[in-house]
């Protein structure tokens, strides 16, 4: 037998209890879409019923026998075991009805005209709108959305739940509340819940409505919860200043829910329909902002960690640097290193070689970042393994190029100056595979280029590449370079880029010391370029040969 047809069997043919139960059970099948089976946390459902009614203009006396006619069922259902409890004993439902003269009082004190109320919760919501866009920080943001909430519909309290635990996990706690949920949020509470850091709104287990989200039952605004939290206050003698009903609106994110919205009133007919269609549309805004702060903290936080991977990377990179310069008899050796990023493509090593030899390289993988990091780190290792097997520069530059072509697909070519520095003889022997070519300051103060004597590293299989010699004499000097100093540009655009020869006139003018030379082209270059940002990396090397 439905269970409908089971009440009413229980009763005489006349009881007036029949239609109003009937009624009520037609209205829940509706509303759900399913056949209605009473529930023990009806107490919602129940007054949204009754405040449709009052929204037909039903007779206050009609919607008392209403309320009787459903505590009977619904003590009914309990009887029969179809319920574990009577909302009806939980929660009061025999509070007077408002009047129209009380409703009417209501809007009075909104705003003495409705047209204008509408204007002033449009301008709300946008304040609302705007302050949830541009705001990074969604406590202050809440905060500032419950003020200007309450203050549009006139009502004193509110507060937000967040779950702890949530899809977004925006509110995120490292110790979630045992309940799952965490205040994000209050304004205007009555002494009885600010007691005690809000005990109250903080506590386990799940208030009312906090338990309807979880199950899935609240999924749009309601106006009509009795709240449990306000309940308890009151229970130990708190101050809630005449609050005992509070409208509530879920968040709900792709279909998941985040949390809700309370606003609380002294009686639950005071909020309407457009008040709830104002509360709806404030949260699906705040579930917008909510989702965008949860795309800000993954990039924030993928930010984070590319940083802290690149400042490795950094210090990798300039550990493959030189820390100081060696003592090498006859020789003043001078370098700095300066990326434009993070990391850098540029590179330059020292190194000892047999027969009191050593090795100076100076080098430019095309490009700049992270990618250019790890090529000149790939280059740096090969150079310093080959050096070891073979005298000529040439022939350790030819088998490099051989190992990039090898190991390589990318494309990515590289400039290298390597030269061998003999300080018995005062000799660099070098080859120069397509980098600048470093500039040969003598003694008498004339300067010439060292050209190159092959082509870029990682372009040809078939790789002709030569070695030269230089003789060094005393306060000869040997200034090599990248091209982020010769390709530098000043912060006007009018103006050309620092150039050959500039840095040909800057070597002429320098001192005749390493340290000195390097010192004076790094100081005439800045006051080239002023403040304008660096476009690439820029290293120096000097070897001067003492007086």
């Amino acid at each position: 037998m439905h269970l409908l047809e089971r009440f009413a069997s229980s009763l005489s043919r006349s009881d007036p209890a029949v239609p109003v139960v009937r009624d009520y059970s037609n209205w829940q099948a509706h509303r759900r879409g399913a056949p209605f089976i009473p529930s023990a946390d009806d107490d919602v459902d129940v007054r949204t019923y009754l405040f449709d009614l009052r929204g037909k203009d039903a007779d206050p006396a009609a919607l008392q026998g209403h309320v009787a006619a459903l505590k009977r069922f619904y003590q009914w259902a309990h009887t029969e075991g179809v319920i574990a409890h009577n909302p009806f004993d939980d929660y009061d439902f025999d509070r007077p009805f408002l009047t129209s003269e009380n409703i009417q009082q209501r809007r009075e004190t909104l705003s003495e005209d409705p047209h204008e109320h509408e204007v002033q919760r449009l301008l709300a919501l946008g304040q609302i709108v705007e302050v949830l866009n541009s705001s990074v920080d969604m406590r202050s943001a809440l905060e500032s959305m419950l003020r200007t909430l309450l203050q549009v519909m006139n009502l004193q309290a509110g507060w937000v739940s967040m779950l702890a635990k949530s899809h977004l996990g925006v509110f995120s706690a490292g110790d979630s509340p045992p309940h799952g949920f965490a205040l994000a949020a209050a304004c205007g509470l009555p002494p009885g819940l600010e007691r005690d850091d809000r005990r109250f709104l903080r506590r386990p287990p799940a208030c009312h409505c906090q338990q309807f989200l979880l199950q899935g039952r609240l999924t749009r605004a309601v106006n009509i919860i009795e709240c449990t939290r306000l309940r308890e206050s009151v229970a130990i003698g708190g101050d809630n200043q005449g609050l005992l009903f509070h409208a509530s609106v879920p968040l709900i994110s792709q279909g998941k829910p985040l949390g809700l919205v309370n606003v609380a009133t002294a009686d639950w007919q005071l909020l309407t329909d457009a008040d709830l269609h104002f509360l709806s549309a404030v949260a699906a805004h705040l579930v917008v902002a909510l989702e965008r702060a949860h795309l800000y903290e993954i990039a924030e936080a993928r930010r984070i960690a590319l940083e802290n991977e690149l400042q490795v990377a950094r210090d990798v990179q300039a550990g493959l640097m030189p820390r100081g310069m060696p003592d090498i008899p006859g020789f003043d050796l001078a370098g700095s290193w300066h990326p434009a990023r993070e990391v850098a493509g540029d590179l330059y090593a020292i190194f000892p070689l047999a027969e009191a030899r050593w090795g100076i390289v100076i080098g430019d993988v095309a490009g700049k970042g992270t990618a250019a990091a790890l090529y000149m780190a790939m280059v740096h290792g090969l150079i310093l393994s080959e050096v070891l097997r073979h005298r000529s520069p040439a022939t350790v530059l030819a088998e490099v190029n051989k190992s990039i072509l090898r190991q390589s697909s990318s494309g990515i070519l590289v400039s290298v100056f390597l030269g061998i520095l003999d300080p018995k003889r005062q000799t660099i022997r070098y080859a120069n595979a397509g980098h600048n070519p470093p500039m040969l300051r003598r003694a008498s103060g004339t300067i010439e280029p060292l050209a190159r004597t092959g082509a870029l590293l990682g372009a040809f299989e078939e790789y002709p590449l030569s070695d030269a010699t230089i003789m060094l004499g005393p306060g000869d000097a040997v200034v090599m370079y990248t091209d982020g100093i010769t390709e530098a540009w000043p912060p006007h655009p009018s103006r050309e880029y620092y150039g050959i020869n500039r840095l040909t006139a800057a070597i002429a003018a320098a001192p005749r010391k390493a340290g000195e030379i390097l010192a004076h082209v790094e100081a005439d270059l800045k006051a080239f370029v002023e403040n304008a940002p660096q476009a690439d990396d820029i290293t120096l090397v000097v070897v001067a040969a003492q007086d």
